[in-house]
This record gives C-alpha cells, structure tokens and sequence, in this order.
C-alpha cells in the first residue's frame, strides 16, 4: 500500500524516525550552533542548511509526506547527519526502497 505521493506507507513513517533519530543525537555545540535546546540534538533547519534543501522538504521528509526524495537528496543528508556506511545503506533503502550502490555518481564510500 502506498500513500498518494507514491512512498510506501511503512517505509515513509520509518524513513522520518530513522532521520529524526539520526538528527536527535548530534551534537549542536559541534556544529557551532549554540543556545538554549528544548530537545536534543539539531534542529530541523540545521540538518536542511547543512545539507542545503529546504527547511519545509526536510521537515516533510521526516514527517512521512514529502514524496520519494531523489538520491541526490539523500546523500546530501548522509552527509549532513553524518552517516556510517551502513547508515547510509539504510537511508537508501528506506528512501527509495533500493541500495545506494545502485548509483554510481554518487560521492564516494562515506557521507562524511
């Protein structure tokens, strides 16, 4: 069952908790962000400036209702959460349901 952006509905709630659990523990303070927190980590801004997409894109990409971002996109976020290998992987699969291996023109091994 799909939802009507074409993302698997058990893999579009999975994809905005994996994210959210990735961006909840960096460190703010690490990235030179400073400030009083109500919750841990970086908020959603930060990731979608670090990764330069938009604010509303990111958001709705964690909030299971931003369509199927491309590999692009994603790694991009790799980059911007800081993802392992394996990480990485799982944000692929999760994303668009296929392992980044499948795309060849993308940065190398790390998203770091």
């Amino acid at each position: 069952m799909t939802n009507r952006l074409s993302i698997p509905i058990h893999s579009a709630g999975s994809l905005g908790d994996f994210l959210r659990r990735c961006r909840t523990r960096l460190d703010p303070a690490s990235f030179g962000f400073s400030g009083r927190r109500r919750t841990p980590g970086l908020h959603r801004e930060e990731v979608a400036r670090r990764a330069n997409i938009s604010p509303t894109w990111y958001t709705w990409l964690e909030q299971g209702r931003g369509g199927a971002p491309s590999p692009e996109v994603l790694e991009r976020i790799c980059g911007a959460l800081m993802l392992t290998d394996p990480e990485r992987e799982h944000l692929f699969m999760l994303g668009l349901g296929r392992s980044s291996r499948r795309f060849p023109s993308m940065a190398g091994p790390t998203c770091t």
